[in-house]
This record gives C-alpha cells, sequence and structure tokens, in this order.
C-alpha cells in the first residue's frame, strides 16, 4: 500500500507540474502576441456589486425588479483602496440616483435610457469619491419579474 500511495503522489505532482508549464507556456505566447496592443489593468475599475431597486406596478405592488451593474474607472490604480473604503457612501448615493430616476410615480417611461442613469450616477460618484473616478461604464441593466 506504501508504494501504491507514493505512486499516486508522484503522478499527481506529474500531471500538476505539466499542467502548471502547459498554462505558462500558452501564456507567455498570449503575451507575446497581444505586445502591440494596450491592455486595461484590472486594477484600473472597480466593479460595483448590482443595483436592484423595486419597479411598482399600478395597484403599488412590485410588479418588476431593475437591476444595473456599473463598473467605476479608476484615475490612478493606487488609489483602488481608497475608492475601495469609499464604496458605502458611494452606493447610498448612487441608490439615492437610482430612486428617483426608476420610479412609478414618474411620467413617461419608467426606466430612462442608459446614458441618463450613466450621467447621473457618475456625478454621484465623483461627489462621493472627488477626482478618483475617471469614467463610468453601465455593464448590464436589466428588469425581471419579480416573484
Amino acid at each position: 500500500m506504501p508504494i501504491l500511495r507514493s505512486l499516486y503522489l508522484c503522478l499527481a505532482c506529474a500531471i500538476f507540474l505539466a499542467v502548471a508549464a502547459a498554462f505558462s507556456d500558452s501564456r507567455a505566447a498570449s503575451e507575446a502576441v497581444d505586445d502591440d496592443s494596450p491592455r486595461l489593468s484590472q486594477n484600473q475599475f472597480y466593479i460595483m456589486k448590482p443595483f436592484t431597486l423595486p419597479l411598482l406596478n399600478k395597484t403599488g405592488q412590485v410588479g418588476e425588479h431593475f437591476t444595473i451593474v456599473v463598473a467605476l474607472e479608476l484615475v490612478d490604480e493606487e488609489q483602488r483602496a481608497t475608492i475601495a473604503r469609499l464604496v458605502p457612501r458611494i452606493r447610498d448615493e448612487m441608490y439615492r440616483v437610482l430612486y428617483h430616476l426608476v420610479t412609478f410615480r414618474r411620467k413617461g417611461a419608467p426606466i430612462p435610457d442608459i446614458g441618463i442613469f450613466k450621467y447621473h450616477l457618475m456625478q454621484a460618484a465623483k461627489k462621493t469619491s472627488g477626482p478618483l473616478v475617471k469614467q463610468l461604464l453601465v455593464q448590464q441593466a436589466f428588469t425581471r419579474v419579480a416573484r
């Protein structure tokens, strides 16, 4: 039994090393191919957790939920920790804006154009974080029927 156990351990180590070598070779090859194209750093964006709001129908019951996912483009990657500390305040301000924009009392369309969301949410981010946010990206915006 000890010989069989050590054989399995050697086999597992060999597979691990082969996978690690293949991964590093494929990564090096992809980096060599993409050297000419600019890359965005993952630290340059802070993806916010989704915002979800209830949409009331004419009877005052929740009929749908509106969800929007945004990412903040940071001016400086070094400020990522500062933004992370400010997220509760940023989310609070953004929820205030979203509840103002998406409401059953609103005349016209219950959900405005995405450009309107982007503008007002960017203003909320700048109000809360100052000059740390360069741009706001709306990654997803959708409604779904309430259960």
